[in-house]
């Protein structure tokens, strides 16, 4: 993710803040909210990783279970109650399936070459990640966002190539999360003054 633990901790500020705002302007609902939580909720493990290195194994095991309900949470998000629920089980099963096949998980964080915090416990099959990126993406396709759509595209392009470069699954998301929640702000003002 970012490189250190002021970048991270003003990212989680700034986006926890835009939300709330977001949320109380009706711009965004609960459930969309909570998404974003998951989201940016990775940025305050990061400022844990890098500012306390005992918790180490802790924040990595809080880091994985927000990356793992990140496409659950974006499914509550699709508005028919059939097809949400369809992929909730899918995606629940997928998860038996995830843990069944990379236990034991490398529960540590450690710095890569490129500054960035590397993630040892996504080190997985690319199939998981690929199926991981297909939920988050059929819940942007039955919400019917065109900017979501390339928002997360966006998103998984960058993380992937980053993955495969240096290790560091996430490390441009905090230039994501801050470009996502400067579009909701500027939603909350243009909310405001029309």
């Amino acid at each position: 993710m970012c490189w250190n633990a002021t970048v991270s901790l003003n990212t989680f500020l700034f986006s926890a803040f835009i939300t709330a705002l977001a949320y109380y302007n009706n711009i965004i609902t609960l459930s969309f909210a909570l998404y974003y939580c998951s989201f940016f909720g990775i940025q305050l493990v990061e400022f844990f990783l890098w500012k306390y290195k005992s918790l180490n194994r802790v924040m990595s095991q809080i880091g994985l279970l927000l990356i793992l309900l990140q496409p659950f949470l974006a499914l509550q998000t699709i508005p028919e109650r059939n097809i949400r629920t369809g992929f909730t089980l899918l995606y629940l099963v997928n998860l038996v399936i995830y843990f069944l096949v990379n236990w034991p998980i490398d529960f540590s964080t450690t710095v890569a070459k490129n500054g960035h915090l590397k993630w040892n416990w996504v080190n997985i099959h690319p199939i998981f990640i690929f199926i991981w990126f297909a939920f988050v993406l059929v819940s942007i396709i039955y919400g019917g966002s065109q900017i979501g759509l390339v928002f997360v595209v966006l998103t998984f392009a960058v993380s992937f190539w980053m993955y495969y470069s240096s290790g560091t699954f996430g490390s441009t998301w905090c230039f994501i999360a801050n470009a996502l929640f400067i579009y909701l702000a500027y939603k909350i003002f243009r909310k405001s003054m029309c």
